[in-house]
């Protein structure tokens, strides 16, 4: 298994998602339970700023992305986290002139028996 080693942009931010169901009574109590072994996921909206082929190069990022073609997951370790498996589908370029892009894409974390 590959582990994604580049630096993402500071400030990139992340929501933890708590899975649970919860069933409502006439008389206001309600019972809450987690769904599934795995009720916690986290997804973190990321992005690289730097040029393709020169200093900073983001060309291999891309490369990674891609070799992963959204299904194959891969280990991360997101700020303060641990590292953990995750999946990114897609991603956006920016353009911002004078070949500098921001590529942004999205890790979610995924989980296997």
């Amino acid at each position: 298994m590959q582990t994604f080693i580049w630096p993402v942009r500071l400030g990139s931010s992340g929501q933890i998602e708590q899975r649970v169901k919860t069933n409502e009574f006439g008389d206001g109590y309600r019972q809450v339970i987690g769904v599934g072994l795995n009720n916690q996921a986290e997804s973190w909206d990321v992005s690289a700023t730097g040029y393709f082929g020169a200093l900073p190069d983001i060309t291999p990022i891309r490369e990674f992305l891609d070799q992963h073609r959204g299904f194959k997951s891969f280990l991360w370790t997101p700020p303060a986290g641990k590292q953990a498996r995750y999946r990114a589908t897609s991603y956006r370029l920016l353009p911002h002139g004078k070949g500098i892009y921001t590529l942004s894409w999205t890790f979610e974390q995924v989980f296997y028996p």
